[in-house]
């Protein structure tokens, strides 16, 4: 005998909130973050290597204009995606969670737009991106530190030197919280 939603619904151990405003909402926040990459002036310059790349951090920004801690708890009930790591494949998270509850409806749900890009290449994406950037590996260990300098670094080169000595691979200095002037001590 084939399940209704309304059965499916009914044997889960918790009593997770409705589906369809779920869905509703997911839709809303997913055309307009693609619709904002449409409307993005900027991708016409970006060089095709890295066309994918900029697409998605286009529909990540619009995607992150979006509150969306509430639908999150209420997706988390059901089993699903919390949506805390689509950084690096927005279109295809938002578009794998649509398809997942349109499921759960006993619908079908088949988007036109692909995403620029999916899982396993997104991650590959960010690993030659993060070489070609930031070179090889350092050695035993596959992650590289990044440290956000405070700002007595200008005055401090014992600060640098011992964070490089200890593993810093590269440094970021925050300008937004302290008044930078490059070639000029801060």
């Amino acid at each position: 005998m084939k399940k209704t939603p309304t059965d499916i619904h009914s044997h889960y151990p918790c009593n997770p909130p409705a589906l369809e405003p779920m869905i509703e909402q997911l839709l809303s926040v997913r055309n307009d973050v693609l619709q904002k990459e449409v409307d993005h002036d900027g991708l016409s310059k970006v060089h095709p290597n890295n066309l994918k790349s900029a697409r998605n951090l286009v529909q990540y920004m619009a995607f992150r204009t979006y509150d969306v801690r509430e639908l999150q708890l209420d997706m988390t009930e059901w089993g699903l995606s919390s949506l805390g790591r689509a950084e690096r494949k927005v279109q295809a998270t938002l578009d794998t969670v649509l398809h997942t509850m349109h499921t759960l409806t006993g619908r079908k749900w088949a988007p036109k737009e692909l995403p620029p890009i999916c899982y396993r290449d997104a991650r590959k994406q960010l690993e030659d991106n993060a070489d070609r950037l930031l070179g090889d590996h350092p050695q035993g260990r596959r992650v590289r530190v990044m440290v956000t300098m405070p700002s007595e670094v200008g005055r401090n080169f014992t600060l640098v030197k011992n964070l490089l000595l200890n593993g810093m691979d590269c440094a970021r200095i925050n300008c937004a919280t302290t008044m930078c002037r490059f070639g000029k001590k801060w």
